[in-house]
């Protein structure tokens, strides 16, 4: 029998309510709506940058990258690295005058793209392509996609050390009143009375340095999934992983396409992580610390799947 989340929610709700009730105790739960759904997109697509280069790699190479977080953890620090640099520090130092400046981020966003987007590549030659050539099982290149995560993590960590840092594009991003003013729906329950649940409507807001990840991230995945579907690359990649002795035979540069495809992973996965960078303080651990949940997300979405991911 499937009992639905929400009733079984409801059913807890409830039994609490009895039995504060009884014991004469009171407690107030809030449900926002509009909290909710914010905080949804945004981990969501966090969660999302992982999970498509994961899937990528996985549909086409057959095998799970644990690295695949490091080059998000990198995209987050090609960000502040860009940030430091003397052509776009006085932009980030600049004090807030009410306009958004959009030049830094633009730059790196563009930056993150194509930096660990190589750096994918580099890595892909350097590591993956000798199992391939050896035909390695995938459980050995997954095995080795933890080293590559390790080393990467200690380049980090030796070049900005392990304090936590923030990109920060303009200070204008930072200031409260640049946000979006979202409707809610607010619901307190008032456990341990006869009291009925309090309705009430309003705003949630949700900040510009927070509100673009979700933004930017699902639109580049569903660009990237029209890429897979509707273009001569994308059915190239597809003939290669089904089967990649017919996809040579046929006149496909097999190892091109997996140099494409090492390429949109780390990428993808870059992209997101300086938009993360803008929404929480990061640090090399924050990779390694949304791992699993990227993975299970490509788990419930079947292995290999870009659009199952995306849902």
């Amino acid at each position: 029998m499937c009992i639905s989340p929400f009733l079984l929610l409801t059913h807890v709700l409830f039994s609490l309510h009895i039995l504060l009730y009884g014991l004469g105790r009171e407690a107030e739960v809030t449900f926002s709506l509009g909290q909710l759904t914010i905080s949804t997109l945004t981990w969501s697509s966090t969660y999302l940058a992982i999970a498509v280069g994961c899937t990528l790699t996985y549909s086409v190479q057959r095998y799970g990258n644990f690295a695949q977080s490091e080059f998000f953890m990198l995209g987050m620090y090609v960000g502040i690295a860009l940030m430091w640099t003397d052509w776009l520090f006085p932009l980030s130092e600049a004090s807030a005058d009410g306009t958004l400046v959009w030049s830094l981020f633009l730059y790196v966003l563009i930056a993150a793209f194509i930096l660990t987007g190589f750096a994918g590549i580099i890595i892909d030659r350097l590591v993956f392509k000798g199992f391939r050539d050896r035909k390695s099982s995938s459980d050995i290149m997954m095995i080795a996609s933890l080293g590559v995560a390790m080393v990467l993590r200690a380049l980090v960590y030796l070049r900005f050390g392990a304090n936590s840092k923030r990109l920060v594009p303009d200070a204008d991003w930072m200031l409260s009143e640049q946000r979006w003013e979202i409707p809610t729906i607010t619901t307190r329950f008032n456990l341990g009375t006869s009291d009925w649940p309090i309705i009430e409507y309003g705003v949630t807001n949700y900040a510009y340095n927070n509100g673009f990840l979700p933004i930017v991230v699902f639109s580049t995945v569903i660009l990237l999934f029209l890429l897979l579907t509707r273009t001569r690359l994308g059915r190239r990649m597809r003939a290669v992983a089904d089967n990649p002795e017919l996809a040579a035979s046929s006149g496909i540069n097999v190892e091109r396409v997996h140099a494409i495809t090492a390429f949109l992973a780390a990428g993808m996965s870059g992209f997101g992580g300086v938009l993360f960078g803008m929404y929480v303080r990061v640090n090399p651990e924050v990779g390694l610390s949304i791992l699993l949940p990227a993975f299970s997300v490509i788990v419930l979405g079947t292995l290999g799947s870009v659009r199952g991911a995306l849902i």
